[in-house]
């Protein structure tokens, strides 16, 4: 664009600082030695082989040319590949040298992004390397994931956009419409922060219209870059070994980009004020450990100074931060705990890419200042080495992923566990994606089949089953759905089953046997596995101090002592098994109530009914309206025959579980046991209105009559009820074949005195 063409400024509004020049030879030297630096601090720090989280399951679908999981990550993937390519160290090392090298990419372009704005070599300085050895950027700088490459994009995009506000010139906007088109390829968060580019953008060029054609080859060329989402549709054609969403038609393309699957985790909770507010908080306590809370507050200078010098630019900045954070927080609606925060940390990394611009500026702006005279520049020298390296020596120690072995090390000792050509189920990201790199990458085990890669049964399972029963699920299917599929599966195959959670059965003659780290199916004529699993397995290290506040690393062993654990039990080791259950309580920091539910549940099964009284009543003592424990402490009281304090519970624990007519089965039960008859036929009598399809219910009012009324004839007309409704209850079709009054044929009720513990699937 002629020179001459652009638009007049106003007084006082230069554009960026007035102390701008071009970029030259020295700037980028000093870039490329920002880069090496950090890159040589990721390549010391690099996880060694495959981590947790998504790392496993983005390898194997870039290494594979798949799709992994929604947006499917179409760039990311190809450029994988490439890296993929490299002969050095294991498949898992190469995808995380990826990351490394976007990471310190990123901090070389904002060190020209710093210069650009201050041409203060020493500002610049500080700013690159303060986020280079931020917390969460160097987190991800160490492990496959997505979120370098983001960063990269974003600064790219700022820098440009910052170029073009001083020179006007098409060329760089074009440039910055392709890199955009990128990041979209890459984040979601681009189509956030993309409205913010847009603002900016219109308030530069206050009349758009007069250039719609350069605008319009803009928008060619972000849809341009934005075919490289052609990419998911043409891979899941060649069927690849990662398939999640199988886009190959449109509906299910557009599915997998707008990821439909998690759209249910932005409203699934209520959003409030106070709700807000409390996310907020949680934003902040990330913030200020990122740059160290000696130096968090450097930005605010950096805002006071670009405010002085071009209030545009400082408005741009400020909305790309506020959008990437506090607009980030509405949008996810994330609930206050330790896992939901942990899961979405990664994601505000832009907006501490833009407290790193500001960072730099700030120590700009101290160094321009003078007191009586003196000018601030020792200060400002003090200031850039501070904030280079207080984050390096404060991150370092929970940054060094070099010696990083728990991902690896489960998935190897999962495998092991595994019978030959084994059906494997896996239900938590720990145990299903370092398995599939494993499996599907390094090759290992290919006799088994991973049945569970996407959160619900493999369609290839389950491809027999009768086209009327698979009309009743969804694609996706609910957790009660794949259940039922899992159901037939195991009714259907005669390969070994394996789960990671212990379940309910609904399967004749099968049910659920401890397996070392996992559960297997058995059948009625198998006997239960006798291996020790637990000499077999190898692990690098299982010192929760070396877990270094990774959250993934403490769900790996919270999985390994809760088994070992329970194993404690079922040897009748109550010490060692309590042993092992309060490490997992202390990896939980002993406020996670469904940890401590689980584990009393354990000690329940094994008839430690004191011991699970005691955790349940610990689940209680962090939450007293946890329902689940109410219902599950009310059945030890119930399994010890103390049926008043069981009746107490089972009648509060049905304002939490209306529907769950178990509890009122056995409060029934327990009325019966406390002689109070009467009472328990009136509830019964209720259900049968409630629930009258429920064959329990029959059968339960059938054995008082029989039992404690005496009245023979009324209780075979609630067997034969209950027998119509569930006719698999030999001993009520014994009883109402036989002559009357013959004691032998009469049915019992030993089913109901050990009634099943409840659990909820945590980590």
């Amino acid at each position: 664009m002629d020179p001459s063409n652009r638009k007049p400024k106003r007084a006082g509004q230069l554009p960026l600082f007035d102390n701008h020049t071009a970029l030259n030879r020295s700037d980028f030297s000093t870039a490329a030695i920002t880069f090496i630096a950090a890159l040589v601090v990721y390549i010391l720090t690099m996880a060694p082989t495959i981590t947790a989280e998504d790392a496993g399951e983005l390898v194997a679908a870039s290494y594979t040319l798949g799709i992994p999981h929604p947006p499917g990550y179409p760039l990311w993937c190809l450029l994988g590949k490439l890296f993929a390519f490299i002969p050095l160290g294991p498949v898992a090392w190469r995808f995380n040298f990826m990351s490394a090298f976007w990471g310190a990419a990123a901090v070389c372009i904002m060190y020209l992004l710093i210069i650009r704005l201050t041409r203060n070599r020493i500002a610049a300085i500080a700013g690159a390397l303060a986020l280079a050895f931020s917390k969460e950027f160097w987190a991800q700088s160490v492990v496959a994931e997505v979120y370098t490459l983001n960063a990269l994009l974003i600064t790219l995009c700022v820098l440009l956009l910052f170029q073009w506000y001083e020179t006007r010139a098409d060329s760089t906007l074009y440039a910055f419409a392709i890199f955009y088109g990128l990041g979209l390829c890459n984040h979601h968060i681009m189509f956030l922060i993309g409205l913010v580019f847009l603002g900016f953008v219109l308030f530069v060029d206050r009349r758009p219209w007069r250039r719609w054609k350069t605008y319009g080859v803009c928008v060619g060329l972000s849809a341009f870059a934005l075919s490289i989402y052609l990419y998911l549709p043409i891979r899941s054609l060649a069927d690849p070994p990662m398939d999640w969403g199988n886009p190959e038609n449109w509906r299910d393309f557009w599915d997998v980009v707008t990821r439909k699957q998690y759209m249910f985790c932005y409203s699934i909770s209520p959003r409030s004020p106070a709700r807000f507010a409390h996310q907020t908080f949680a934003y902040v306590n990330h913030y200020l450990p990122q740059f160290t809370p000696w130096f968090c507050w450097v930005p605010a200078l950096g805002i006071a100074a670009m405010w002085k010098k071009d209030k545009l630019s400082c408005a741009f900045l400020v909305a790309l931060f506020i959008f990437s954070s506090l607009g980030l927080v509405l949008i996810l609606n994330f609930d206050i705990n330790k896992e939901y925060v942990w899961q979405n940390r990664a994601f505000w990394i832009p907006s501490y890419v833009v407290a790193a611009i500001l960072l730099g500026v700030g120590i700009d702006r101290i160094g321009s200042m003078s007191i009586k005279g003196r000018k601030l520049d020792h200060l400002a020298l003090i200031l850039a080495v501070g904030a280079a390296v207080s984050p390096l020596a404060a991150n370092y120690h929970n940054n060094d992923w070099s010696e990083y072995y728990f991902a690896q090390d489960i998935a190897r000792n999962i495998l092991r566990t595994l019978d030959q050509n084994a059906i494997y189920l896996p239900s938590t990201d720990h145990t299903t994606f370092p398995v599939i790199y494993l499996h599907t990458v390094e090759g290992c085990r290919p006799d088994i089949t991973i049945g569970s890669k996407y959160g619900y049964p493999e369609e290839d399972l389950y491809q027999d089953m009768p086209r009327e029963m698979r009309r009743k699920f969804r694609k996706m299917p609910t957790r009660s759905e794949g259940n039922v599929i899992e159901d037939w599966i195991i009714a259907h195959t005669d390969r070994p089953v394996y789960f990671t959670k212990k379940r309910l059965v609904n399967v004749p003659e099968a049910h659920i046997a401890d397996a070392g780290l996992l559960y297997r199916v058995t059948r009625t004529d198998e006997p239960p596995p006798r291996r020790d699993y637990w000499k077999e397995y190898e692990w690098h290290t299982l010192d929760p101090k070396d877990t270094r506040g990774d959250l993934s690393a403490e769900y790996i062993l919270m999985h390994y002592y809760f088994c070992r654990g329970r194993d404690y039990l079922a040897e009748g080791e109550e010490k060692q098994g309590i042993e092992m259950f309060e490490i997992v309580l202390r990896l939980a920091a002993r406020e996670d109530k469904e940890v401590i539910n689980n584990i009393g549940t354990v000690c329940a099964e094994h008839r430690f009914l004191d011991a699970a009284a005691n955790y349940y009543e610990r689940a209680l003592n962090v939450d007293p309206d946890y329902g689940l424990a109410i219902q599950n402490i009310g059945k030890v009281y119930f399994q010890k025959k103390q049926y008043d304090k069981a009746l107490e519970f089972f009648d509060k624990a049905r304002s939490h579980y209306p529907q769950d007519y178990e509890t009122d089965l056995l409060a029934a039960q327990c009325l019966t046991h406390l002689e109070r008859v009467d009472e328990a036929l009136e509830r019964l009598l209720r259900l049968t209105r409630l629930a009258p399809d429920d064959a329990r219910v029959y059968r339960r009012i059938g054995m008082i009559y029989l039992r404690q009324k005496g009245n023979e004839q009324l209780a075979r007309q609630m067997f034969s009820k209950s027998l119509s409704l569930d006719p698999d209850q030999p001993d009520l079709d014994r009883f109402l074949h036989s002559r009357s009054g013959y004691s032998r044929n009469r049915p019992t009720d030993g089913v109901e005195h050990k009634p099943p513990f409840r659990v909820r699937q945590t980590p």
